[in-house]
């Protein structure tokens, strides 16, 4: 499906599959939505550049790698210095959303991607997930982020934005799961907006890390109930930019990593298994340590739970006495 130049356009109640490399390729639209769509993707889902904004809710992108088969058989090892094996993510699907950007030579460099909102969505089986790099203004939430080989949600930037101008990308109300880095970094990195991620449900041998030491953006990690490694959370990598995290529920690990660098700072983390009283379900028993576990946040600071905490905030993502959070299509999981 090619959306070119296109203006207020809405695709509603459709299966898009058979697409080949893009199924969805996106160029300079506005005001584009994305309304019960599920996509099956080749080697990428959607692809788009200079568009926006832009808005995917109760919508599905699949890949086409097979649960079966691993990282190690599906990563990049046929080059043209060397053949270690197949590059079967190549033949299938490496990544289920792409924000393009312009090249030094492009004539239309600008308008970035530009306020997107992804929302009750879900994402699955391809090498990575979505990649959220180089868009200027993201809303990304009460998504399910499931089953990949490699990174969840991929950060980095490759084409430098200059003075993005629409705040933060905030990542909020998702479970991701099912991965080996919930955040990455990585590649040929730049610099893109600041990340704010808070109220997630974070599942993955890695909380967040990279792939060749990269730059990474300043970060705000607050009020996440994280089972994955917590490692590189509590160790900023951001050369002195602000890295921030507060009232998080760590279930493995620990709650601090010594003395924060330079830029970052942290308080009201809690380690520990709170005991969950039922397997899948993230809301805290009454006495745990997590309630009234956190510290106060900045009231400029967003958060769609803070009308939920009573008394003192409580560490995780979901308050005592708060509702399960849903995500997917339609809010129709519960955790």
């Amino acid at each position: 499906v090619p959306i070119d130049r296109a203006q207020h356009v809405r695709l509603q109640v459709l299966v898009i599959r058979g697409g080949g490399y893009d199924a969805v390729d996106i160029r300079h639209g506005e005001h584009i939505e994305f309304d019960n769509v599920t996509i099956y993707a080749g080697a990428y889902g959607l692809k788009a550049r200079n568009t926006g904004p832009m808005k995917l809710y109760n919508s599905a992108i699949y890949g086409s790698v097979p649960p079966w088969s691993t990282r190690g058989e599906t990563s990049l090892r046929e080059r043209p210095w060397e053949s270690k094996g197949r590059n079967l993510t190549r033949l299938n699907t490496h990544a289920l959303i792409i924000p393009a950007a312009g090249d030094e030579y492009s004539v239309y460099y600008f308008p970035y991607n530009r306020l997107w909102e992804i929302s009750y969505c879900e994402f699955a089986d391809a090498h990575d997930g979505v990649y959220m790099g180089d868009i200027d203004g993201l809303k990304f939430h009460h998504n399910y982020v499931h089953n990949f080989q490699d990174d969840g949600v991929y950060l980095s930037s490759f084409r430098k934005l200059y003075y993005p101008q629409h705040g933060p990308r905030l990542f909020y109300e998702n479970v991701i799961s099912g991965c080996i880095m919930s955040f990455a970094f990585g590649g040929d990195a730049r610099l893109s907006s600041d990340v704010h991620v808070c109220r997630n449900i974070l599942d993955a041998a890695a909380v967040v890390s990279d792939h060749g030491s990269p730059p990474w953006e300043s970060m705000r990690w607050y009020h996440n109930t994280i089972l994955a490694n917590p490692k590189f959370i509590l160790s900023s990598r951001t050369g002195g930019r602000p890295w921030q995290v507060f009232n998080n529920l760590l279930l493995m690990g620990k709650a601090t990593e010594g003395k924060p660098q330079e830029g970052a700072a942290w308080g009201g983390n809690v380690a520990g298994d709170p005991g969950f009283k039922t397997p899948g379900d993230f809301r805290l028993p009454a006495g745990s340590a997590p309630v009234d576990g956190g510290v106060a946040i900045p009231e400029d600071w967003f958060d769609p739970r803070r009308d939920q905490e009573k008394g003192k905030p409580d560490a995780g993502a979901i308050p005592a006495g708060g509702e399960r959070l849903k995500v997917g299509r339609y809010g129709r999981l519960d955790f």
